[in-house]
């Protein structure tokens, strides 16, 4: 098959990344003596396929996991870890599979009111296009995706409400390849060992975008340990740099989910938003909710929708967290 021939699968890259996190998360957790932090979540996101005649709106679903760790009162370390999946059937008689995943991590600072953090992550956007009847693949694409970023924001507490302003920037460097098979001389029989490959392109790029980002919480004390906190944020994000057409046609995964760095506010940077959404500038609302069961275990929900860009993608997310 196309998919394994002549494209890098990202079970290799899932593997190696998630062995090296593995053993980082058990060498904090053995050392750490301040509050620690464990949760699970099942996310859906939107992404816009365009295909010759027609556009497939997919909506890749999966489980992540996000760890965090109070190094310090001041310093904390974040790790996290996702990935989507789904496949659609085009009117010509084509499926298109698609297969996201990325990993990351954050490191923040918290000084008085204001905060800091540094981040890295690493995501793979594989899409699959099969003939319908012959599971034969005759077009794939990856994009693999580097970023960096900085923040900086302040965020304070009145009363039972919360707040925060941040504005950032981030560095992400592109890497797409891209396979293209002839129709008419694919192999009746899809375990063909020696499909006749027609087209090969490979892109590397980078982009750089700022963002500013406004969140504000509000927490109900309920009884005892039990509370419930809600709130919204709203993001603008430009691209300062890179191709709008290439991220345009080739949106990556989201950078993983890290909450904002305060103390005091857990709604800001929950929104999974992309490294670009393929627009040089676009906006994104969230809303959030998040359940305290007692002091350790809490369930949260939050969806997403896009402003002002090409396709106004809408995202969800729904997790459950220890802390320790």
């Amino acid at each position: 098959m196309l998919k394994n021939q002549y494209s890098y699968p990202n079970s290799l890259f899932r593997y190696s990344q998630t062995k090296i996190l593995t053993a980082i998360l058990l060498s904090l957790i053995t050392s750490s003596s301040y509050a620690n932090s464990v949760s699970l979540n099942y996310s859906q996101l939107e992404q816009q396929i365009s295909l010759q005649d027609e556009n497939i709106l997919l909506k890749p679903a999966g489980a992540g996991v996000n760890v965090s760790f109070d190094l310090t009162s001041e310093l904390s370390l974040k790790f996290d870890y996702q990935t989507w999946q789904d496949d659609q059937q085009a009117s010509n008689l084509s499926t298109v599979d698609i297969d996201l995943s990325t990993i990351g991590g954050s490191l923040s600072y918290l000084k008085d009111n204001w905060f800091f953090s540094a981040s890295i992550s690493a995501s793979e956007d594989d899409i699959t296009y099969l003939i319908e009847r012959r599971d034969t693949p005759y077009r794939a694409e990856e994009t693999q995706t580097t970023s960096l970023g900085l923040n900086i924001g302040y965020g304070g507490l009145i009363d039972h409400w919360m707040y925060d302003f941040s504005v950032g920037v981030q560095y992400t460097d592109w890497e797409i390849d891209s396979m293209q098979l002839d129709p008419q001389a694919l192999p009746p029989r899809p375990n063909d060992p020696n499909p006749l490959l027609t087209n090969t392109s490979k892109t590397d790029e980078n982009t750089t975008n700022i963002s500013t980002n406004a969140a504000i919480a509000r927490y109900w004390q309920l009884t005892g340990d039990n509370g419930v906190l809600a709130g919204a944020m709203f993001s603008w994000n430009h691209q300062l740099s890179g191709d709008n057409d290439l991220a345009s046609g080739n949106n990556p995964p989201p950078p993983p989910r890290t909450n904002t760095p305060t103390r005091t506010s857990r709604v800001g940077g929950n929104a999974p938003t992309r490294a670009t959404s393929g627009d040089d500038s676009y906006g994104q609302v969230l809303l959030y909710v998040s359940y305290d069961l007692n002091s350790a275990w809490s369930i949260d929900l939050d969806t997403a929708i896009e402003v002002a860009s090409d396709n106004n993608n809408q995202s969800w997310a729904a997790g459950l967290s220890y802390s320790f």
